[in-house]
């Protein structure tokens, strides 16, 4: 860990149907460690939530992460604290997801899409780096989308700019 600013320091969780991924990272996107668990079986928040909180000290043993974002399978509220639907997981309705995690942890968390954040995520480090344009489609345990458009992810004010398979279900 030479050279590394303990005091800039992320935590970065991917909340999936099958899986909870978690990394932790400097504030330029290097990834320092990284860890994969089970998301419990049934996805209760509370038990998600115990398995993200006892994960944590795995990947950061020393508490030099200063914040927490984490890509919900779903639409979040405007605030970035409610996970309003996780379509991969059973019961997820206006889940406080943010404060559920601050309350355990002592760290600002925040919410987003996760096919926003995997958008984002190509758009600044990855593939798509070189263009101001492009489209992400993730497929998982469930379908997603992201469209940056002028170098900013589109947004609408009904609930950003999701890609959506099924328009009869959230």
């Amino acid at each position: 860990m030479d050279n590394v600013d303990i005091k800039s320091q992320v935590i970065g969780i991917d909340l999936g149907g099958t899986a909870i991924k978690l990394g932790r990272f400097t504030t330029d996107g290097n990834c320092l460690q990284s860890l994969s668990v089970p998301t419990p079986q049934p996805a209760i928040p509370t038990d998600v939530v115990e398995a993200i909180v006892n994960a944590i000290p795995l990947i950061d043993p020393q508490g030099y992460s200063k914040a927490i974002g984490i890509g919900t399978p779903g639409p979040v509220d405007a605030t970035g604290r409610i996970a309003v639907v996780a379509i991969n997981l059973a019961n997820w309705h206006d889940v406080p997801l943010a404060d559920l995690l601050e309350a355990r942890l002592n760290l600002p968390t925040f919410l987003a899409n996760d096919a926003n954040c995997a958008g984002l995520g190509e758009y600044w480090l990855g593939a798509g780096k070189q263009f101001q344009n492009l489209i992400l489609i993730t497929l998982g345990t469930g379908v997603g989308g992201a469209i940056i458009l002028d170098g900013k992810l589109y947004r609408t004010s009904r609930r950003g700019g999701r890609i959506r398979t099924n328009y009869f279900k959230p």
